[in-house]
């Protein structure tokens, strides 16, 4: 008699996609809580760590520590082309994101699942997003304590809803907005996305970007305002808002060192965006062809 089949592997019920680039230590403290997330859970579930550094990385500290993650050569294009390598290997039905230096609660597994037997219709949800201590005035954290933002670092959303609208857009010339075009990409198909408080992550406080790479963010707005057929002003970027950043960071200041250093930041953003504008505005004109935004932008 012929033995019988080896019993087929159940499919897993999330794919949990991290997103890496030489960001090891963190990457290892998000999968310790990861651990803690997925034994809570007590479900089938994949973790795939996609890395977009070009030497060994997180290769060696997955094989070391964590066999249990799936590794994935990320394409060395940005964060958004490195989610999708992430999300094409994935088996789930369920795709859930989050980044390399975030922290996922232990409940955090457990809040996406109670929130779809509670919104069964629902085909994207988000978590709560908090910075875990106080945010200094030279750092910088994703909050979100409300919803409606769905920040890359923090959902969830059915693998063929994400395939259908063509996941992020990698065209974004830096990080930054390409989840706010995703977010509205989704409004605009009347997608519903409930607010998940229980599914929580902590992003803690990172310094500031050096001034150069902030400023070349800002390219982001162009691109996503001409997609969106908006002025740049509705895409997020507002000269007064930043103005009240400054002026806060000012405040913020500890010491005439610390007060000096946020006015020689603030001076040089504005030196480098009178700079820049000009050239931006050329290349990112509005075209005939932009799809309208279903709705403004939101930012904390």
């Amino acid at each position: 008699m012929d033995p019988a089949p080896p019993a087929s592997t159940p499919p897993p019920e999330y794919s949990v996609v991290v997103p890496t680039c030489r960001r090891v230590e963190s990457l290892a403290r998000c999968l310790d809580c990861l651990q803690v997330a997925l034994a809570r859970l007590g479900r089938p579930c994949e973790v795939i760590v996609s890395d977009d550094e070009p030497g060994p990385g997180s290769a060696a500290l997955l094989r070391d520590r964590f066999p249990w993650v799936q590794f994935v050569a990320g394409p060395g294009r940005g964060p958004a082309a490195n989610r999708n390598c992430g999300a094409r290997a994935a088996r789930a039905a369920w795709l859930v994101f989050t980044d390399d230096d975030c922290e996922p609660e232990p409940d955090w597994l457990v809040g996406y699942a109670a929130g779809r037997v509670a919104h069964p219709q629902a085909q994207v949800l988000e978590g709560r997003t908090s910075a875990g201590s106080r945010i200094g005035p030279d750092e910088e954290s994703p909050v979100n304590e409300r919803g409606g933002f769905l920040w890359s670092c923090n959902f969830a959303i059915r693998r063929d809803l994400y395939d259908q609208v063509g996941g992020f857009d990698e065209g974004f010339p830096f990080p930054r907005m390409e989840d706010v075009d995703l977010r509205e990409r989704l409004l605009g198909r009347h997608v519903v996305i409930p607010y998940l408080p229980a599914a929580a992550i902590i992003h803690p406080p990172r310094p500031l970007r050096p001034v150069a790479a902030h400023i070349r963010q800002v390219e982001s707005y162009f691109y996503y305002a001409r997609k969106h057929g908006l002025s740049v002003s509705e895409s997020g970027l507002n000269p007064r808002a930043m103005a009240v950043t400054w002026r806060d960071r000012l405040r913020a200041a500890r010491g005439p060192r610390a007060a000096l250093a946020a006015a020689g930041r603030a001076l040089a953003e504005a030196a480098l965006l009178a700079w820049h504008l000009p050239r931006w505005s050329w290349k990112y004109r509005k075209s005939a062809s932009a799809v309208p935004a279903s709705s403004l932008p939101r930012t904390p």
